[in-house]
């Protein structure tokens, strides 16, 4: 919540100092990848008080060596089911070189609403257009659906929140195309991994 980092008075001095340090700068002639780049430090900045509210940032090295071994391809179908700020996905896209990159179709869903807003506005500062970020609890309600069916993917990439509880087969059963994810068996209270794993 805004209200609540900006409480605190050392956020609410950052925010005020990061502010009038971009007013202050004319940003037309810098690249989108030095502006995703500061974003991205913001995000790191953040990432131990996030990390306490239950969400996880993904290492940005960690992110390249799975790209890396994934090696997208231009007019692959790219899906991250728990994207997050959308790192995973805007990694991808800068893979390629640009005019490669637009090839690629990049699919991603989040069920944090606040964080979905940040992704968005991640792949904007990135100039990434070819994105379609969707809300919404992936375990239940998968948004990347083609006509009656569920989306089919070349490269799925994630980070999902492991060890995630409140999904168990009762759960599970009352979302969309639980007998086409969950065929091989649903998961204990304690822990959605099965599910991700299934889904993905």
């Amino acid at each position: 919540d805004f209200v609540q980092f900006t409480s605190n008075k050392e956020n609410a001095e950052i925010l005020r100092q990061l502010v009038e340090l971009f007013s202050a700068q004319s940003l037309q002639q810098v690249s989108p990848d030095i502006l995703g780049d500061a974003y991205e430090w913001i995000l790191r900045y953040f990432a131990p008080q996030k990390a306490k509210e239950g969400e996880v940032y993904t290492p940005r090295e960690v992110i390249q060596l799975l790209v890396e071994i994934l090696d997208p391809k231009p007019k692959d179908k790219v899906y991250d089911p728990a994207a997050g700020s959308s790192g995973m996905l805007i990694l991808s896209y800068q893979h390629l070189d640009r005019k490669d990159a637009n090839k690629l179709f990049l699919f991603g869903q989040e069920a944090n609403y606040k964080t979905l807003a940040l992704a968005k506005m991640n792949m904007f500062i990135h100039d990434i257009r070819n994105a379609k970020l969707f809300p919404g609890d992936t375990l239940l309600y998968p948004k990347t659906k083609e006509g009656e069916r569920l989306g089919k993917f070349d490269i799925v990439i994630a980070n999902p929140p492991w060890n995630q509880d409140g999904y168990y087969e009762e759960v599970l059963k009352k979302g969309e195309f639980w007998r086409e994810r969950y065929k091989y068996g649903f998961t204990t209270k304690q822990s959605a991994d099965w599910a991700w794993i299934q889904h993905m």
